[in-house]
């Protein structure tokens, strides 16, 4: 069930790391955690492998900027993915909505909140 709302759960973990710069390697020639972070790359599709020869080049150091890049990449490629409107959590924060006359923000941290906690 959780995958069908990757692509937008993902979407938001990416932006958010990189608001908060959170793909910047801590040291020279080290990936950042999330990198090596076996859940943050299921939720967001990455499917870099620190030890991947193709990020492994001289050219392909780890650096902020291959990193940032990286991220971009597969930020655009969740936002391409179309999310059926019709998913059960859509449905029932619909549903509430038109009970409770909820508008579109609070629909939006309504469906975060219940994600965070239905999904981790």
């Amino acid at each position: 069930m959780v995958s069908d709302y990757n692509p937008l759960l993902g979407a938001w973990l990416l932006e958010i790391t990189l608001m908060l710069n959170w793909h910047k390697p801590p040291r020279r020639n080290r990936w950042a955690e999330i990198f090596e972070s076996d859940n943050f790359c299921s939720l967001t599709g990455l499917s870099l492998s620190v030890d991947d020869d193709e990020y492994d080049t001289p050219k392909q150091r780890p650096t902020a900027a291959l990193s940032k890049n990286i991220l971009k990449k597969q930020l655009k490629e969740l936002k391409e993915i179309e999310i059926s409107p019709q998913l059960p959590l859509f449905n029932n924060i619909n549903l509430l909505s038109e009970m409770l006359g909820l508008s579109d923000a609070n629909q939006t941290l309504l469906f975060f909140t219940a994600a965070m906690d239905i999904f981790s």
